[in-house]
């Protein structure tokens, strides 16, 4: 049979192992580096504990005793700390100093006498149980939102775990104040207090690794999905909505349009104020059609000075009108661009193409080479006006234009 020591030992080993894994990672991942090591420095304390457990005997020595409840107690704070960094909230650090600190202060004046032991096991354990409730409290919400149902239940069954264990100790020993229940020996239910430790730490070692790998997926398809500096979609993500609208249109029969943006003489803007500006610009651009588009449009950045607004549920007139006021957003208000210290006006037009889905189209590119042309069109005649490129299911295996329709630039 393990005897007590022993099954500290493992026990130790097995959070220490669990300490050094979180270490490692923090070490390898920059962006989560700041709560990985709380993590980490939570199981490290956790392990530390355990390995100061193993030296109890009944010459009750200082750090087996009251070192060891220190190590446990500063354990649950960095363990809620690395959670508020986690999840982006304040880390409450002086609330939390005052907290542990009276803790502590108390621990230490107690001693590791055997008189005072009933007081240091409800001190302990009464610590974790509020060092984990106030975490659930402030990360319950945050957690649920970012992750979902599963991850925030992987995450609550631990905290669950060692908040009941450690109440049903705190309740038990404040009813019997003069048998300490401390551990010591495998009595008590001591046993089933080591196992629930063990296991809660390391659902928490698991959870937390995956709540870090599924933040890191998800940052990773963002990134794939998103053009870097204006934070709209970029041509990869527009395709594949491009190719789901197609779908949704084939089963619905609903029309829908594709616009078609290019930014006018872009090229001066980067020649006369030079790059800074111009990325400016295009960031300004893209917030003016997000803002101008309705918010069932999708808006990306399809590359350079191009953009794309992609219109389900709307008529050819519609997609007409939308495509017009998106024009009129670039060029009715000059563009303010701050570049070091100097602002610099500068007014900016764009060249549109309109181009609707047919009737049953699958594949989406035909109609881009219509957007395209109907962008090429508008271009051609003058820039700063809208071209529709319309046709009839007949024609449009062959592309053939039937009707161009322009809007002339308004007086400079």
């Amino acid at each position: 049979m393990v005897d007590f020591s022993s099954l500290m030992g493992m026990v130790a080993v097995q959070l220490l192992i669990y300490a050094a894994g979180l270490g490692l990672c923090s070490l390898l991942l920059r962006q989560q580096r700041a709560a990985m090591a709380h993590w980490a420095a939570f199981l490290l304390l956790q392990g530390v504990g355990f390995v100061l457990l193993t030296h109890r005997s009944d010459a009750r020595t200082w750090w087996a005793f009251v070192g060891s409840g220190l190590c446990f107690t500063g354990g649950f704070v960095t363990l809620r700390r690395g959670l508020l960094v986690f999840v982006g909230l304040p880390t409450r650090d002086r609330e939390q100093a005052i907290g542990w600190g009276l803790t502590a202060a108390l621990m230490v004046a107690l001693g590791p006498q055997v008189d005072q032991a009933s007081w240091r096991v409800i001190l302990s354990y009464g610590f974790a149980v509020w060092a984990i409730g106030r975490a659930a409290a402030d990360c319950v919400g945050p957690l649920k939102r970012e992750f979902g149902r599963l991850p925030f239940w992987m995450l609550s069954v631990p905290a669950s775990l060692l908040v009941l264990m450690s109440s049903e100790r705190v309740i038990r020993q404040a009813l019997n104040m003069n048998h300490p229940i401390e551990l010591h020996s495998l009595t008590d239910g001591s046993g089933a207090v080591i196992y629930g430790y063990l296991i809660g730490a390391s659902m928490f070692c698991f959870t937390f690794t995956g709540l870090l790998v599924t933040r890191l997926v998800k940052s990773l398809h963002h990134t794939s999905q998103t053009d870097p500096l204006t934070g709209l979609l970029n041509r990869r993500a527009m395709e594949a909505q491009l190719l789901n609208e197609l779908r949704r249109s084939r089963r619905s029969g609903s029309a829908f349009a594709v616009v078609s943006l290019d930014l006018d003489h872009f090229k001066r803007v980067n020649d006369l104020h030079g790059h800074p500006a111009g990325d400016l610009v295009l960031i300004e651009t893209g917030q003016r059609l997000l803002r101008a588009a309705r918010s069932t449009d999708t808006v990306a950045r399809t590359g350079g000075e191009e953009f794309i607004v992609l219109m389900p549920e709307v008529t050819a007139g519609g997609a007409r009108e939308a495509a017009e006021r998106l024009r009129q957003s670039i060029g009715e208000t000059r563009f303010e661009i701050d570049v070091e210290g100097r602002t610099h006006a500068v007014r900016m037009t764009v060249s549109v193409g309109v181009a609707m889905a047919l009737p049953g189209e699958d594949d989406p590119r035909p109609l881009m080479q219509r957007v395209d042309k109907a962008l090429y069109r508008a271009k051609s005649e003058g820039r700063d006006r809208v071209a529709e490129w319309v046709t009839t299911e007949a024609e449009s295996a062959a592309n053939q234009p039937m009707e161009s329709t322009t809007r002339p630039a308004p007086p400079p």
